[in-house]
């Protein structure tokens, strides 16, 4: 590959961290492959990391690089975060579950079915509601079938959060 000056000198860094910041289809995972193979030729005993923020630049990379035992992580920023929280926890002697969206949809339903107030007629509606006010924090002060939706939203909030808390688990 052809490679422009921006290009030449990430790949050619001697430095322990770089980040490559472009559009799309500019080169980034073929400057991070190239600058991650220079540094294990000139650092033999070093480990690398190749951080993105995608599932297809992660497989990609994975498909260049091939296997090495200098290699410590080729994946997304999400996946290093969660090897490292695992880690972390492993090392303090306990557990991490980090909960998938549809574990958090089932607890809150849960959560929405324990509520006296809320109607089983209503059960649906507060279950996908209260998932969108937990997962983005978003302000829901309005009113719904006589409910102050606000009230209820954050009734269901505390008794998820409590329930993660009881239970080791995390989203």
């Amino acid at each position: 590959m052809n490679y422009n000056p921006e290009q030449l000198t990430a790949i050619q860094s001697t430095e322990p961290y770089i980040l490559v910041n472009s559009g799309p289809g500019t080169g980034k995972t073929s400057v991070l492959v190239g600058a991650a193979t220079e540094y294990i030729k000139n650092n033999p005993d070093k480990k690398v990391s190749l951080i993105t923020f995608t599932n297809k630049a992660a497989d990609e990379m994975t498909s260049r690089m091939g296997l090495s035992p200098q290699i410590d992580y080729i994946g997304t920023i999400h996946g290093f975060a969660k090897k490292h929280l695992y880690n972390l926890a492993a090392e303090q002697g306990f557990r991490v579950r980090i909960l998938q969206d549809d574990q958090v949809k089932q607890i809150i339903y849960q959560v929405v079915c324990s509520i006296d107030y809320i109607k089983r007629s209503d059960r649906e509606y507060f279950a996908n509601e209260g998932f969108n006010f937990i997962i983005n924090r978003s302000n829901f002060f309005k009113e719904f079938k006589g409910y102050r939706v606000d009230h209820t939203l954050f009734d269901i909030d505390e008794q998820y959060q409590s329930f993660k808390i009881e239970n080791g688990l995390y989203d």
